[in-house]
């Protein structure tokens, strides 16, 4: 293919405004050419090309026609490729300036540009032209001929007629010229008419399209910069799914939420579904073709991913499909959201709405649950078997005054561990709330599997519970229920395995009890008790009776212990056994303890005025546990002594072995400020087993009362007489004086006259008595040990010789 130096200009020469548009300002001196332009092979279009070179030759000169030698070229600029209207035909002069730069300017501006020659040959096709539709550029030209349809066959016989002539012969006949030249003429009438009307228009329409192209353009740039910013700036990771092409575009949020960078990610779907946990890998693909179904709205779905650290995330992800005119969805785009910690919170709350806090074990709620579970299971199962345990700690509350809040917390995390060790994996262990604690035993093989358990539990709670310095010991009563056709809520379990529970407590501390139906009878005799005591509190319808404590050696009274009595209006009077317990359940111990004190204070000192030769004569009250535990015990005295006018030197309180063990250092604290205050204190049931030996020597006690199990208990005579003797001698070594508590024969008064105990007390002498009673035995002052003991006082020294000379 040849080169042009010389383009011969031609009628179709654009104006320089013209020009100026669509190819841009001419140079005044021709530019040196650029580099060579390439031509690609564009075969499917050569027809097309070729028909359209051959159309626009008749506004070429007749002499150009001649000269296949000399080129002419021609543009065919299109915009919009939807319509392809053609906007510029013209002829291209100075080649030499159109360099391949200037080539792609025009390019850039124009939908499609396509350069031929006037021998049919393509010399340049712009990447935008190849892709317009044939049949589209068909009616692109039909639209610029319209006016000169009528010419159109003449012109294309005539051009076929020259093209025989000229390329055979070399020559073309002067009239073959001539007619050339006619319909030269015409075609450039209609050109000049055109380019006056239609080029005008024309170029008015692609200066409003280039206009709204680059609006488009600038508009759409404007958005990605938007879309870019905003993922950066999001918190939250990108996807676009292309469905056709079975590709996933992740943003780089989206691979540093589950740590990763780059391409260490591909695009293929299954680098998002793959890492997604198994338990919830099906919900996510189910959402996901729901929505591509346009079932759905829209997709959403909350799920756990694994992360590079191995461990999963929970996620949140959105996304909607885009869809083409059948409704097909062939992309669907999202964002995905880092929720682990919003999920994390939820499962705490959810965790702590069926969870104690303090213990992290059921609560009473999912308590209740697992029962209502196994409740249903029963019904569909007369042969399956459960029971209930329901368990209270015994003197609770003395820790918690004692030692504080923060040691019970402490003590009941050592407890619920304990528990849950006694019971398998299938049962269940809650706590009800302060001390209470219940036990479901499920799938049992007998009902005595369920003593078993509470056995066990029971052995766990003779361990000492270590509270940081101290060494507290405890004990439970506990309720027992097992599963029968009459349960049908969780309720009536409960309230069963709650009254079994506080038979157990009336029983003893430390016990359990399996519920019969006559505990519901007794239940509700004990709520109308409790009701009872209540008024009677409230009615001072409690009394003291007093038991004497005489000097052993001549029978006359040193003080009396006062003892409780409840002068019930309609059972008379009830002994403490009878009503304690429900009174300790029903928190009422401590103001009935007060009204005991103020009432033995009082009546002391009425004794002491009234019978002034008892100079030395006490009174002996006891001190419950939680009256020892208050927090203004000491205040609480003060007030009631200076309101009956007693000295605190007559007043002893007794206080129980277990009491002052359950906690030593507070115990020692106590003490110590009631025996500052001038009171005495007796250690009450002394040697029943709570280890306080070691302490002893540390108690500001006065005096020792030994309990009646070493008086009363069977076995072998010798060996009671060698624990009691030893304990008087222990007291006697420490200062201390000792009280023998149960002394009801001659032979048992024998046996602690022998050892020199100084004080007894028991039925030998005399039985608890009301208050006259009492205070006829002061105005009698007489000896309280019966004849059959005096008959045998020689007896006594002799045992006494024989003491001393083993102790020496």
């Amino acid at each position: 293919m040849q080169t042009v130096d010389n383009v011969v200009d031609v009628t179709l020469t654009p104006t320089e405004p013209e020009a100026k548009t669509l190819l841009g300002p001419a140079s005044p001196e021709p530019a040196p050419p650029g580099p060579p332009l390439q031509i690609p092979e564009r075969q499917k279009w050569n027809p097309v090309l070729t028909a359209l070179g051959g159309l626009y030759l008749v506004s070429a000169a007749s002499h150009l026609l001649t000269r296949p030698d000399l080129l002419g070229w021609l543009m065919v600029g299109g915009v919009a490729l939807t319509g392809m209207t053609l906007i510029a035909l013209r002829w291209l002069f100075n080649l030499k300036n159109l360099s391949a730069g200037r080539l792609e300017s025009i390019s850039a501006i124009l939908a499609g540009l396509v350069l031929i020659n006037t021998l049919y040959h393509l010399y340049y096709l712009s990447d935008a032209f190849e892709t317009v539709n044939l049949a589209l550029l068909g009616l692109g030209i039909a639209s610029f001929f319209l006016p000169c349809a009528r010419l159109t066959l003449v012109l294309v016989c005539t051009l076929a007629v020259w093209v025989i002539v000229a390329w055979s012969t070399g020559t073309t006949p002067a009239w073959l010229h001539f007619a050339f030249g006619l319909f030269a003429a015409s075609g450039l009438r209609l050109h000049t008419e055109f380019r006056q009307s239609g080029m005008k228009a024309a170029y008015a329409a692609a200066e409003s399209e280039i206009t709204k192209r680059k609006e488009v353009e600038q508009a759409l740039r404007e958005s990605e910069a938007r879309y870019a910013l905003a993922a950066e700036g999001s918190n939250d990771g990108l996807w676009d799914w292309d469905l056709r092409r079975h590709s996933v575009y992740f943003s780089p949020r989206w691979r540093g939420m589950i740590g990763f960078e780059g391409e260490e990610i591909g695009e293929h779907p299954s680098e998002w579904l793959h890492r997604v946990h198994p338990t919830d890998r099906p919900k996510v693909r189910n959402a996901l073709l729901e929505h591509i179904e346009a079932g759905s709205p829209h997709f959403e779905a909350e799920y756990r991913i694994l992360h590079r650290d191995g461990n999963y995330r929970w996620m949140l992800s959105r996304g909607l499909a885009v869809r083409d005119a059948d409704g097909k969805a062939y992309r669907i785009a999202g964002s995905q959201t880092d929720v682990t910690a919003r999920k994390l919170a939820e499962e705490q709350l959810l965790h702590d709405a069926f969870h104690d806090h303090l213990t992290g074990l059921p609560n009473r709620a999912l308590f209740i649950d697992r029962l209502e579970s196994n409740l249903k299971r029963r019904s569909r199962s007369s042969q399956y078997l459960f029971a209930l345990l329901f368990l209270d700690l015994d003197r609770f509350k003395i820790v918690n005054d004692s030692l504080g809040h923060l040691a019970g917390d402490l003590l009941l995390k050592i407890l619920a561990k304990r528990l849950e060790a006694s019971i398998r994996s299938v049962d269940t262990v809650a706590r009800f709330g302060g001390d209470e604690f219940a036990v479901l035993l499920s799938d049992l093989r007998e009902p005595g599997d369920a003593i078993v358990v509470a056995e066990r539990i029971q052995k766990g709670l003779q361990i000492p519970f270590p509270l940081e310095e101290h060494q507290v010991f405890t004990t439970a009563s506990i309720g027992i229920v097992v599963s029968s056709p009459d349960y049908q809520y969780a309720d009536e379990m409960l309230r069963d395995a709650d009254t079994a529970m506080y038979r157990a407590k009336m029983r003893g501390k430390g016990s359990y009890e399996l519920f019969n139906g006559e505990m519901l009878c007794n239940t509700r005799g004990v709520l109308q008790m409790e009701n009872d005591l209540r008024n009677a509190l409230r009615r001072r319808e409690f009394v003291l009776h007093y038991q004497p404590i005489i000097y052993l050696q001549t029978g006359k009274i040193a003080g009396f212990e006062a003892l409780i009595r409840w002068n019930h209006p309609e059972r008379g009077l009830l002994a403490p056994g009878q009503f304690l317990a429900v009174a300790e359940d029903a928190d009422l111990l401590v103001p009935i303890g007060w009204q005991t004190l103020e009432e033995g204070c009082g009546q002391l000192q009425r004794w002491r005025k009234g019978y002034p030769g008892h100079k030395n004569l006490g009174v002996a009250v006891n001190l419950s546990a939680k009256q020892f535990s208050c927090p203004d015990l000491v205040e609480k005295l003060d007030k009631i002594l200076a309101e009956s006018g007693l000295d605190p030197a007559y007043l002893k309180l007794e206080i129980t072995e277990g009491i002052v063990m359950q906690s030593v250092d507070s115990s020692l604290r106590i003490l110590g400020q009631l025996r500052e205050k001038g009171i005495h204190l007796h250690l009450d049931d002394f040697g029943t087993g709570y280890s306080a030996l070691s302490y002893l020597h540390q108690f500001p006690v006065s005096t020792l009362k030994t309990d009646r199990s070493f008086i009363t208990r069977r076995g072998s005579k010798k060996e009671n007489r060698a624990v009691l003797q030893a304990v008087v001698q222990m007291a006697s070594d420490l200062g201390m004086d000792v009280v023998v508590e149960g002394v009801e024969t001659p032979e048992q008064f024998a046996e602690v006259m022998a050892m020199d105990c100084k004080y007894g007390q028991g039925y030998l002498f005399s039985r608890p008595v009301d208050p006259a009673t009492a205070e006829r035995l002061l105005a009698e002052d007489k000896d309280l040990r019966p004849a059959a003991c005096l008959k045998n006082l020689p007896m006594f020294a002799d045992y006494q010789a024989k003491a001393a000379k083993a102790a020496s």
